[in-house]
């Protein structure tokens, strides 16, 4: 098994457990230095600007989060998570999404050629989206996580179908793992 599918099975192990748990699980804010390590590897060839960017694709799917206590709580558990993974700042990421914007964002994500990699910033994402509640400008949070998901991913040329490939694959992993 490579050390990218490791870090990939142990992540969503940790985020699968944040979410059985209901977001009580004490290891989601206190991971040991490590599992910090360990996961960390995963984006140790990314620029600072691609680990903010990341942060902020996550951050741009916790926005439909708000309608629900519990899942914001458990979202930001998995925020500061991420952060700490990613290695940076949510202060610093928002600040540099606010002066390059969007557009930089997906560019920056584009130069990862690692798929292994995209795919797990895809599952993350995908956790993130799956708590959304509420609604967003009148809409159901649901369908906009939905939909951003489908609109980031497909900028990374991704199709809908592949999408859903690599979150049942991940789903089939899990099962099997228990």
């Amino acid at each position: 098994m490579s050390i990218v599918l490791f870090v990939i099975i142990v992540f969503a192990l940790i985020l699968l457990l944040a979410k059985i748990l209901g977001g009580s699980h004490k290891g989601t804010d206190n991971i040991s230095e490590e599992q910090l390590v360990l996961m960390r590897e995963m984006y140790e060839s990314l620029t600072k600007e691609q680990r903010f960017s990341i942060y902020n694709i996550y951050d741009s799917l916790s926005q439909c989060c708000h309608g629900n206590v519990l899942k914001l709580s458990q979202v930001l558990k998995q925020m500061r998570l991420q952060a700490k993974v990613l290695d940076v700042n949510p202060k610093e990421a928002d600040l540099y999404f606010q002066k390059t914007g969007a557009v930089a964002l997906m560019n920056n994500l584009r130069q990862i050629k690692d798929r292994a990699l995209l795919d797990s910033i895809l599952i993350s994402s995908y956790g993130i989206a799956s708590m959304a509640s509420g609604k967003v400008n009148g809409m159901d949070s649901r369908y906009v996580a939905q939909e951003l998901l489908i609109k980031q991913f497909g900028q990374l040329g991704y199709t809908e179908k592949d999408i859903d490939d690599t979150i049942m694959k991940m789903g089939a992993l899990m099962k099997q793992l228990g």
